[in-house]
């Protein structure tokens, strides 16, 4: 690929995040271009009765004034050789037949589809479908919200020509109606994917009663589109005849930035909710229970599972029980030995999606007494938290290299080197903190270099650990009596 002797080549990349959006561009070594990095919040929708949905408009046009802004200041210094776009996953929206939304876009955080999620569940053979699609029958997923849409507003139902993500739609609207595909990596997240197909699960359609050209074609996230409509082209002139590459999931990109290319190194991500993956070769085994199997591509696939717990539970525990700030709280945890509290926690704030995925999952706290103190129960929540990763980890390792390790990301737990330390002795396995930021628009701008050719592999550009956490063997067996304990708990009330 030719480019100008006087301008750097740069990717453009889109960041559509659960409650931000950034964009940014990117350098040929997926390096951060300094002044090019802009990051803003967008607005959710969201009611007591599981809405939880955006304005497609709304947010098309808060990207589309941000990418005119990027092009404003850029254009001089910098040549611009391909869009990359990674989106929140799973999102919905329905379109009438020239592609203009009829729906909002509903998110993976939706859950007003719970009674058709369980008629559902009684109508198939769970286990089969489960392995064919990576996911399980679950209101994150497309199945139910398409039966719920149907059920509640039967007239737009019939009107609605087309079914996709937002980030699909997006192109749409960008390369004038144009039948573009949806990448195999955002496919995967919905809930219809056949994993083994490469294609739309046709049973399941049929079973719901979609036709399959309601929905997008499909190809590798390496494929692209190119020619923007008049409109945009006028508009976006220096974008009108570059590559598009198609979108991928979020947590893909997370990722392939945190640099966890390969067999034998995990991603560990906590934000407000948490993640743990790790990325497999032609994997097309059984996917042990309570985890999810996304397609990168053809040969390489996701295997983790995912929290809707995280710092979310530290955020609710800061705002409510009067707790210091964090310097002192790490000051106080530092002091007091692990599991010694007395206390058994399900975490589940905001419901509970791996292992159990159970809709009756919600925060409890036993063994609470006069002497318990507002310390012993953020400690706790800490403990708890990890050992539903460690839970993941057993279901895991087993898939992997004998020298796997961990690299840690999300500002929860890199806030915090108690937690770090803690979770690398809840799970015996190293974990490693990196020097990448913004890993998810990395991620995401990786799997563009590699597309145009300028990467030969993802790793082209080796990750600097900056520290490293070792696990202490001599504390396993008292963290592993509280995961059992939690356990216990678990099974109990589900």
């Amino acid at each position: 690929m030719n480019f100008s002797n006087n301008r750097k080549a740069v990717i453009l990349v889109i960041d559509i995040g659960t409650t931000f959006l950034k964009i940014a561009l990117f350098d040929t070594k997926a390096d951060p271009i300094k002044d090019f990095q802009f990051k803003f919040p967008h607005t959710l929708i969201i009611d007591k009765d599981g809405k939880n949905e955006f304005d497609p408009e709304i947010l098309s046009n808060l990207i589309e004034k941000n990418i005119d802004k990027i092009l404003l200041n850029s254009e001089r210094k910098y040549e611009i050789i391909a869009v990359a776009v990674d989106s929140m996953a799973s999102t919905f929206i329905g379109l009438d037949k020239n592609r203009k939304p009829l729906t909002n876009v509903f998110t993976y955080a939706d859950t007003r589809s719970k009674s058709q999620m369980e008629m559902i569940k009684r109508e198939i053979d769970l286990e089969e479908v489960y392995n064919r699609t990576g996911c399980p029958i679950h209101t994150a997923y497309i199945p139910s919200k398409i039966r719920w849409i149907n059920s509640v507003f039967p007239n737009l139902y019939k009107n609605i020509e087309y079914w996709c993500d937002f980030s699909t739609y997006l192109y749409y609207r960008w390369f004038s109606n144009q039948d573009v595909p949806s990448s195999y990596s955002i496919a995967s997240w919905s809930g219809l994917f056949n994993r083994y197909k490469f294609e739309w699960d046709e049973e399941l359609l049929r079973h719901i009663g979609v036709n399959k050209n309601k929905l997008p074609k499909l190809e590798p996230f390496s494929s692209y589109v190119v020619r923007l409509s008049d409109n945009y082209s006028k508009r976006w002139t220096i974008l009108k005849d570059i590559p598009f590459f198609l979108p991928v999931g979020d947590g893909a990109a997370v990722h392939i930035g945190s640099g966890c290319t390969t067999q034998n190194r995990i991603s560990l991500s906590i934000g407000t909710t948490g993640a743990m993956r790790v990325l497999l070769e032609n994997f097309n085994k059984k996917i042990p229970k309570g985890l999810w199997a996304y397609n990168l591509g053809k040969e390489n696939t996701l295997l983790g599972g995912s929290f809707s717990e995280g710092g979310n539970v530290l955020m609710w525990l800061k705002n409510n029980l009067s707790l210091p700030n964090q310097n002192k709280i790490e000051e106080y945890l530092q002091n007091v030995s692990y599991n010694n509290h007395g206390l058994n926690v399900l975490p589940f704030i905001a419901g509970e999606r791996s292992l159990g995925w159970s809709f009756d999952g919600s925060f409890l706290i036993s063994g609470m007494g006069l002497s318990t103190s507002k310390f012993d129960i953020y400690q706790a929540c800490l403990e708890a938290i990890s050992y539903r990763f460690g839970i993941v980890a057993d279901k895991l390792l087993p898939s992997l290299d004998d020298n796997s390790e961990i690299f840690a990301s999300g500002g929860a737990i890199q806030s915090s080197e108690y937690w770090l330390q803690l979770m690398t002795d809840v799970l015996q396995i190293p974990i490693n903190i990196s020097n990448i930021s913004e890993d998810t628009c990395r991620g995401t701008s990786i799997l563009a270099l590699k597309s145009l050719g300028i990467w030969d592999s993802w790793n082209d550009v080796p990750v600097n650990i900056v520290k490293k956490y070792f696990p202490d063997s001599s504390k396993s067996s008292l963290l592993r009596e509280g995961m059992e304990r939690q356990k216990d708990l678990y099974e109990k009330l589900f």
